[in-house]
């Protein structure tokens, strides 16, 4: 398996509410959310790896501050590999449709492109069918893991829960109990999740009949 660089949740946007006021577009919010970006892509550019942004790219579907969408569409445009935008439910304007497109970008030197829908990717290659040989499966937050099966790797957007979670966890729209999950993966046959979403980092390993949790 070739490298992979992925980042979760990074929520860009130039809110005045909690960044300050715009100038030429930017605010102090926007500056550091580009700073996270071009860290983003630093790392990867340095493993030379494909940059997945699994959810949630911007943090509302708009409306759009045209200097602020020109900054980050050029930042991901500088990886020097392909860049996949997996749809997160802040990116959607509603089932089917996306607020993204404006970040992608196309040439004989960058690929930035938006995934709606269940793919396999193997390399910078990204399909919809299983090539047999594919290091991860990617699923955007209004599909359905359940169609998903042999596959190493799922990198997905949606909730995972334990029982130290508060009771709101448990009702959120896709949320998966973790034994659930590993259920679900041992069926399945996948290896390994990575999930968006839900902002907080944990590490749930299962040995034997025990489910673990680092966070």
């Amino acid at each position: 398996m070739s490298t992979l660089a992925v980042i979760f949740d990074p929520h860009f946007w130039p809110h005045r509410r909690h960044g300050g006021p715009l100038v030429k577009g930017i605010n102090r919010r926007a500056e550091l959310c580009l700073d996270i970006g071009q860290h983003a892509v630093g790392v990867a550019n340095a493993h030379q790896a494909p940059l997945i942004v699994a959810g949630d790219l911007i943090d509302s579907a708009g409306p759009v501050v045209p200097q602020f969408a020109f900054a980050l569409r050029q930042q991901l445009a500088a990886n020097r590999r392909s860049v996949t935008l997996m749809l997160g439910n802040h990116d959607m304007t509603a089932d089917g449709d996306h607020s993204i497109g404006i970040y992608t970008r196309r040439d004989d030197f960058t690929d930035v492109r938006v995934c709606e829908d269940i793919s396999f990717m193997s390399g910078d290659c990204l399909t919809d069918f299983d090539l047999g040989s594919d290091e991860a499966c990617l699923v955007p937050f209004h599909r359905d893991i359940r169609d998903v099966r042999d596959v190493p790797l799922v990198i997905a957007h949606f909730g995972v829960y334990d029982d130290s979670f508060p009771a709101w966890c448990r009702k959120a729209k896709g949320a998966w109990h973790v034994d659930a999950l590993f259920a679900f993966m041992q069926e399945r046959n996948i290896k390994a999740i990575c999930l968006g979403d839900w902002h907080s980092r944990a590490i749930w390993e299962q040995r034997r009949d025990t489910t673990i949790k680092h966070s």
